[in-house]
Formats: C-alpha cells, sequence, structure tokens
C-alpha cells in the first residue's frame, strides 16, 4: 500500500484532549437533609473544586467529614478542596458522612452523702441505658433526686440508650420526667411528667408512643415551635395546661380513648386552626367552654347547654349549630358524641369574645370563659381586656 502524503514540507498536527469528568455522590450514612439527599456534584480531572457544604443532620451527633467507605475513617474535611478522586471518565465516587456523639455532662449533689458505686459524669446517644445509683447519709433517708428531672424527688432515674437530651425516666413509675427538642420517648414510658418540656422553644415536633396513657399538667407549656400533634389511642388523660401557649400548633387530634382533658390545656394557642374530637367515652372536660368558630354538631349531645333563640337552654341536636365566639355550658357527663371543631378560611386562632351586651367591660379583665376577674391577672395565659385578646406573658 502506498501511504497518502499530508503535503509536501512539515506538517503540524494538534491533538484534542477532552478532560475527563465525574460524579460525587453524598451518603448521609445515618443523617438526614431537608431535600432527602444532597445534589450530587460534578469535578473535571485535574482541576481542584471545593466539596459542597455538608447538609446533612443528625439527631444527637457532629458531623466529622468525609470518609470513602461507611465504616472507614474520615478522610475529607467539610468543603475541603479536592482533585482527582478517580481516573475513570463518567465514573461516580461515593462519599460517605461520618458523625461523633455528642457528649453531655452530668453533675452530682450529694448533699454530704456517698455512693458505693460511682454514678457516670457524662453520656451521649450510643451510651448504654443505666439507672442512678442511689447515695446514702448516716442518720439519713434517701427521698429521691431533682433538678433535671423537676423538683419533685425521684427515687429511681434511668437514662435511655439513644437519648440525647438529658431525657430521664423514672424507672419505678414510667415516667417521663424531663426532655427537650428532638427527645425520642422510648416505647415503655407511661406517663409524659407535669411540665416535662415546659419551655422547649426548640421542638417542633414529637412523636408519642402507644405506651403512653397519660400527658401531665404542663407537660408542653410553652412549647412555641410545636406544629402539630397527634394523641394516640392509648391516652386517656390530658392535664390542665397541658398544651398551652403553643403558639405555633396548628392541628390536634385527639383520640376515642381520652376520657378527660384538663382545664385551659389548649389555652392561648393562638394558631390553632384545627381540632379534632373522636371521644365518645369523654367525661370530663374544660377546655373548650367557648367557641373560636362556629360548631355543628352531627349528633344529639346531651352534655353540653347552649343559649338559643328565645334566651332558651338548649341542647344540641344533630344539625344544631352554635356560632362564632359563643360561651356554651359543659355538663361534662357521659354522654358526649363525636364532634369535630373546624376553623374555616384563614387561621383565626383564639378570638376576642363579643362583649356589647356588658357594660364597663373596657376596664376590665376577663377569662376566656367570660369569667370577670378582679384586677389584671398574674398567671400567664390569654386573657380579655378592652374587647381585645390579651396574652400575659
Amino acid at each position: 500500500m502506498t501511504p497518502k502524503l499530508l503535503g509536501d514540507g512539515d506538517v503540524t498536527l494538534t491533538a484534542e484532549l477532552a478532560y475527563n469528568t465525574y460524579t460525587v455522590h453524598f451518603n448521609g450514612n445515618g443523617g438526614t437533609c431537608g431535600d432527602g439527599q444532597m445534589t450530587d456534584q460534578t469535578f473535571t480531572y485535574d482541576v481542584a473544586q471545593n466539596l459542597t457544604a455538608n447538609a446533612f443532620d443528625r439527631t444527637g451527633y457532629t458531623f466529622a467529614g468525609w470518609a470513602k467507605s461507611e465504616n472507614g475513617n474520615v478522610v475529607y474535611s467539610d468543603k475541603q478542596s479536592v482533585s482527582n478522586l478517580t481516573t475513570t471518565d463518567g465514573g461516580t465516587v461515593v462519599l460517605y458522612a461520618k458523625w461523633t456523639p455528642i457528649t453531655y455532662t452530668i453533675t452530682y449533689n450529694l448533699n454530704g452523702g456517698s455512693v458505693a458505686t460511682s454514678n457516670p459524669t457524662s453520656y451521649n446517644i450510643e451510651t448504654p441505658t443505666f439507672t442512678l445509683n442511689n447515695p446514702t447519709k448516716e442518720d439519713c433517708r434517701f427521698t429521691g433526686w431533682t433538678g433535671s428531672n423537676g423538683n419533685t424527688p425521684q427515687t429511681t432515674v434511668k437514662i435511655y440508650k439513644g437519648n440525647d437530651c438529658n431525657a430521664l425516666i423514672e424507672t419505678a413509675t414510667n415516667k417521663l420526667i424531663q426532655g427537650c427538642k428532638n427527645t425520642v420517648i422510648p416505647d415503655g414510658v407511661t406517663t409524659i411528667g407535669k411540665y416535662a418540656f415546659d419551655g422547649c422553644t426548640g421542638l417542633t415536633s414529637i412523636e408519642i408512643p402507644a405506651s403512653v396513657t397519660t400527658i401531665g399538667k404542663g407537660a408542653f407549656y410553652g412549647c412555641t415551635g410545636l406544629t402539630s400533634i397527634e394523641i394516640p389511642a392509648s391516652v386517656t388523660s390530658i392535664g390542665e395546661y397541658a398544651f398551652q401557649s403553643c403558639y405555633s400548633l396548628s392541628s390536634v387530634e385527639i383520640s376515642a380513648s381520652v376520657t378527660s382533658i384538663g382545664e385551659y390545656a389548649f389555652s392561648s394557642c393562638i394558631d390553632l386552626t384545627s381540632v379534632t374530637i373522636y371521644a365518645p367515652s369523654l367525661t370530663t372536660y374544660g377546655s373548650f367552654k367557648g367557641t373560636y368558630q362556629s360548631i355543628t354538631f352531627t349528633d344529639k349531645n346531651q352534655s353540653i347547654l347552649f343559649l338559643g333563640a328565645g334566651n332558651t337552654l338548649y341542647y344540641p341536636e344533630s344539625g344544631a349549630k352554635i356560632g362564632a365566639q359563643r360561651a356554651y355550658f359543659d355538663l361534662g357527663t357521659a354522654h358526649a358524641r363525636q364532634f369535630v371543631l373546624n376553623f374555616d378560611g384563614e387561621a383565626q386562632g383564639i378570638t376576642t369574645t363579643d362583649y356589647t351586651d356588658l357594660t364597663d367591660s373596657a376596664g376590665a379583665w376577663y377569662t376566656l370563659d367570660g369569667v370577670r376577674l378582679d384586677g389584671k391577672p398574674t398567671k400567664k395565659g390569654l386573657y380579655i381586656y378592652g374587647g381585645k385578646k390579651v396574652v400575659v406573658p
């Protein structure tokens, strides 16, 4: 074969090259992020580039860096500049998030007592469940622990594995005494103690396990970040002030097992737009003694009396309607039927009571039930003053 000549004289050829590209995929390795996954990142060979900032989060842990395998060691820090992670054109490199448990400190004041076996001074989310050893003191009787578990002495305090926010449980009664944001309530807890999450503004959601039967007084008082709550079928009692001042709470669903709802359980929940009650056995409830929006009854209800036409008291018959911002009598008998309070349209929360029929109301304070007070209230909550709702902090 005769070779083909490119032409007379010298010839210059230029090689056209395309650099390999590859993709970096980020695996949360137990962590989660708001969008479910971090977006994959594209790299070009021989071109250095910073890794995308970590967007994963994991309860009870801090982010330590990236590894090349699920159980590998950290090889890259957050946002580190990297290059040439693979030579394969079109290949995919998977980086795994690595996590370090957050360590919490436990301090003890034994008030002059001593323990035969020392208690742990720290724990993290991976620490096995342990029960505090109780102290002894000559000529004294140990009455219990107080502190992060509240002001009521508890003789048996257990810290469960998996709790990352100082959640304390009294073993003898299976009562959760103290929790905070991101606490996971373990199965087996039967009572959420009084004021257990009081003032936990960072709490946005909580799952109540099916073992819980009682939600104590003020259990979630002032949890302003809590947006919704579902009461499981196991719960029979909701204490007074249980969810008071949960300003972001927009919906509540109460199961048919509930027999008692305490006074002001949902008072000052100003964003509340829907309350659903399935409670054929509800016998004691003091929270709903005034309407936010109108109520229509689907069944006859002889546990309630309201003032209707002709200034006459009526039991609600099927289809009966109580208008918005009206008061009614809660008799607390066993005749309550299932009904739903729906707040139609925009979220109105708790609205002002109509005092147009009252005299000299401008300078007086009233409860939401229409009870006139002697002066400005000292207890936190929502009140009526001058015909307008006023929150007393």
